[in-house]
């Protein structure tokens, strides 16, 4: 079973990584990233670095958008 906090769209990851979808599914057919289909949805698993990371990135941009909303 997997936490479905840590899986993320390929578009998703490939926006993480700065590069484009085309690149996540070469690294997906090269097995440099583990991934899951569900209902014929790619996802990819998020190490837990990277979810650390993702969390934070979330976190920075709600922030940022707050900040914006109370001007």
């Amino acid at each position: 079973m997997y936490d479905i906090s840590r899986l993320v769209t390929v578009r998703h990851y490939a926006e993480l990584r700065g590069v484009v979808r085309e690149t996540v599914a070469q690294w997906i057919r090269k097995d440099a990233v583990d991934s899951i289909v569900i209902d014929g949805v790619r996802f990819i698993i998020l190490k837990p670095d990277e979810y650390e990371e993702n969390i934070d990135n979330r976190r920075l941009r709600t922030l940022s958008i707050l900040q914006k909303n109370s001007h």
